[in-house]
């Protein structure tokens, strides 16, 4: 009988993991971050050695058939990395500011994401509020520059992902 959680097997551990997030298929894995903070053992339990994990949660958040087949074994190896990148920029939108300087490298990442779609990344996206701060973004910017440049918007990296996801979101349909 096991008198605390830490005598669990670290594969054990996992499964809890995997089975609390798939209540909240939305949104970054809140379960695991709790575990990880809960002290030294859990984390090591839960870092260590666990590249099967990440790449388990990845799966559940979000779409995997196109990464994987371009990726391969690359994937699970790095699905923590590509974790966290995913889920800063989903918490960016969640934010809503359309100044922040995090912005353009959370359209690249959302641009992929959109590329790879198969239902679960749309999903993930218009939970973080995509949709509207890209309107907002083009309601804001897309004008600046324009009357220099013969009425045209400027054209500039941040402008045209923003235009492309807002084809992207808008193509869904």
């Amino acid at each position: 009988m096991l008198v605390s959680l830490l005598d669990a097997p670290p594969e054990v551990l996992q499964k809890i993991v995997l089975f609390a997030g798939r209540d909240t298929p939305l949104g970054p894995p809140g379960e695991l971050y709790c575990l990880l903070l809960t002290c030294r053992t859990l984390h090591c339990f839960l870092t260590l050695n666990s590249s099967k994990l990440y790449a388990r949660i990845f799966a559940q958040k979000f779409d995997i058939k196109v990464p994987a087949n371009r990726l391969g074994n690359a994937l699970q190896d790095h699905a923590n990395v590509e974790l966290r990148r995913r889920f800063t920029a989903l918490q960016c939108f969640r934010r809503g500011r359309v100044d922040d300087e995090f912005l353009p490298q959370a359209f690249w990442i959302a641009y992929f994401m959109m590329l790879e779609n198969e239902g679960l990344n749309s999903m993930q996206l218009h939970w973080a509020g995509l949709p509207t701060l890209v309107n907002r973004f083009l309601q804001r910017h897309l004008h600046e520059g324009s009357v220099q440049n013969d009425g045209w918007p400027v054209e500039n990296e941040t402008n045209s992902l923003a235009i492309a996801l807002l084809w992207l979101l808008s193509s869904q349909g």
